[in-house]
């Protein structure tokens, strides 16, 4: 059984558990996908609900898991986890923020006072909003279009690996 399988990035295989995993540490891409793709007579936008995952997005969008990796690059995300979480998240990242803010000040030995503890609060907390919903609108290549796409994708792979071949 492989796990979050995909169609335009490339991962190497690791055995995780005795399970066939790809190591989404390192990555490499494919050639870059055509700039016609990322025009809006193909780009659609949707607006991402919170706690959803990529291969849920890619099957409610593809009726397939395997595309989660050209959302990725259609939004230039370099991460998998900057998808919308619940309120209680971010307010719980922004807590967590703040006690390190805190640490760091009694270490260095600053005077923190009620006043610049809320403002520094407020401060962490609009940044942790903000990176909450970079990803809430999100675009994407109509269903109809996918086959296009994986077709010019396919030829790109063997041109580049014709011309590999070619090179003394």
């Amino acid at each position: 059984m492989e796990l979050m399988k995909n169609k335009y990035l490339i991962f190497k295989d690791i055995e995780f558990n005795n399970v066939k995993v790809k190591n989404t540490t390192t990555l490499n891409l494919l050639p870059d996908i055509p700039s016609k793709y990322f025009s809006n007579d193909y780009i659609k936008n949707i607006k991402v609900q919170d706690d959803i995952l990529l291969e849920a997005l890619s099957f409610s969008l593809y009726e397939n898991t395997d595309y989660w990796d050209i959302l990725m690059i259609l939004n230039d995300m370099n991460n998998m986890n900057e998808l919308p979480v619940n309120y209680d998240i971010v307010l719980n990242r922004a807590d967590i923020k703040l006690q390190k803010w805190k640490d760091k000040g009694k270490l260095l030995g600053k005077g923190i006072n009620i006043d610049s503890i809320k403002e520094k609060y407020q401060e962490i907390l609009e940044t942790e909003i903000n990176l909450n919903e970079k990803y809430r609108y999100m675009k994407y290549i109509s269903h109809d279009d996918l086959s296009e796409l994986t077709a010019d994708l396919a030829k790109i792979a063997s041109d580049v690996k014709i011309n590999k071949n070619l090179i003394i």
